[in-house]
């Protein structure tokens, strides 16, 4: 477990050649190697991805017919498109978004 800061610590390892992996909820889970050696200290620092968001729905038009092609963009607060896919022939879409950003609907 880290602290409140991200900070981890293992004591009394023998020296030698150890795999670390680093997970937390919502995160891509990602892995390093290490070597120990005696009497020195071993940094890895880690940055986890965020795991993706999906933002998925299906166009239509007012008869609630699917509109196969049409496209989706998703932009952030100051209208910069983040994200962009097309319908399928059902009218279906799906975008994956891996920032923290508060999204704006067109």
């Amino acid at each position: 477990m880290t602290d409140g800061s991200g900070n981890y610590q293992f004591s009394n390892l023998a020296p030698g050649n150890y795999i670390l992996i680093a997970s937390s909820p919502n995160f891509a889970v990602q892995s390093a190697g290490a070597i120990v050696s005696s009497n020195t200290a071993t940094s890895v620092n880690f940055t986890l991805v965020p795991n993706p968001s999906i933002i998925s729905g299906v166009v239509t038009d007012t008869g609630g017919a699917a509109i196969p092609n049409a496209s989706v963009q998703i932009f952030d607060a100051n209208e910069t498109i983040l994200a962009t896919a097309g319908t399928d022939a059902h009218g279906a879409y799906s975008i994956e978004i891996y920032l923290q950003v508060h999204f704006q609907f067109l």
